[in-house]
C-alpha cells in the first residue's frame, strides 16, 4: 500500500481527504434531490476506488493475481459515472436546450459503449496495454464533453445579467473547480502511457497533477454542496 501511495507522491492521501469531507458536508446538508443523490454517488464511488479499490488491488497483487481486469474495469464504471453526473447537474443549471439535446443523444452513447468495453476489458484476447486504452479512450471522451459543457456554461455566464453574485452561485463554482480536471485528464491520458515505461519520474508526477486536480474537484463540489443548500433555504 505504501509503494502505491508513493506512486503518486502521496497525493492520494488528499483525494481521499477531500472526499470524506465531501461525503460529510453532503450527508450534512442532505437534500432529497437528484442532483444531490448523484454527486453522492459519485463521491462514494470515487471514495471507494481511491480507498478500498487500492486496498483490494493491493491484496490480489500480493496473491499474484492480475488485476489489470478489475483496475480497467472500475475506470470504466467511474467515467459512466462522472459523465451521467456532471451532465445532469450541468443541464439542469444551465438550461441550455442546445446542450441538452447533445447530451441526451452522448448519454446514449455511454449506455451502449459502457458495456460494450466491459466485455471486451474481461475477455482474454487483448494484452494489459490495450485494456487501458480501453478505459482512457472511455475517460477522454466522457471528460472532454464535460468540459464543453462548462464552456458553454461561462459562454453564456458572459452573455446574461452581470448582477448574477457568482459567490452564491452553486454551479460556478462546481464548474470553476472543475476546469483544470477537465483539462489534466486529456493530457495525462495521452502521456501517462509513454511515461509509464519511459521515464518513471515524469510518470510520478503526470499521476500527483492529475490527482490534485481531482482533489480541487472534490473541493468544488462541496462548496456547490454548500451554496446550494444556502440558495434553496
Amino acid at each position: 500500500m505504501y509503494s502505491e501511495m508513493k506512486i503518486s507522491n502521496y497525493t492520494i492521501i488528499i483525494i481521499v481527504v477531500c472526499q470524506a469531507l465531501a461525503i460529510i458536508t453532503n450527508l450534512k446538508y442532505w437534500q432529497k434531490d437528484k442532483s444531490h443523490i448523484l454527486i453522492l454517488v459519485y463521491t462514494l464511488f470515487g471514495f471507494f476506488l481511491f480507498t478500498l479499490g487500492q486496498y483490494l488491488t493491493y491484496k490480489l497483487k500480493q496473491s499474484n493475481i492480475n488485476t489489470t481486469n478489475l483496475n480497467e474495469s472500475l475506470n470504466c464504471l467511474y467515467a459512466a459515472t462522472e459523465f451521467l453526473v456532471f451532465a445532469h447537474v450541468l443541464n439542469k443549471e444551465t438550461n441550455s436546450s442546445n446542450a441538452t439535446k447533445i447530451t441526451h443523444i452522448f448519454k446514449i452513447f455511454i449506455f451502449i459503449i459502457t458495456p460494450l468495453y466491459l466485455i471486451l476489458i474481461n475477455i482474454n484476447i487483448f494484452g494489459n496495454s490495450p485494456k487501458r486504452y480501453l478505459a482512457d479512450s472511455l475517460s477522454f471522451v466522457e471528460i472532454s464533453f464535460i468540459g464543453i459543457l462548462i464552456l458553454l456554461y461561462f459562454i453564456n455566464l458572459f452573455k446574461s445579467s452581470p448582477n448574477i453574485d457568482l459567490k452564491k452561485s452553486p454551479i460556478f463554482w462546481l464548474c470553476s473547480f472543475s476546469i483544470l480536471y477537465t483539462i489534466s485528464l486529456p493530457v495525462s491520458i495521452l502521456l501517462l502511457e509513454y511515461f509509464r515505461h519511459e521515464n518513471r519520474v515524469i510518470f510520478r508526477l503526470i499521476i500527483s497533477l492529475h490527482y490534485l486536480s481531482l482533489s480541487i474537484v472534490y473541493l468544488g463540489i462541496i462548496k456547490f454542496i454548500i451554496c446550494r443548500k444556502a440558495h434553496i433555504s
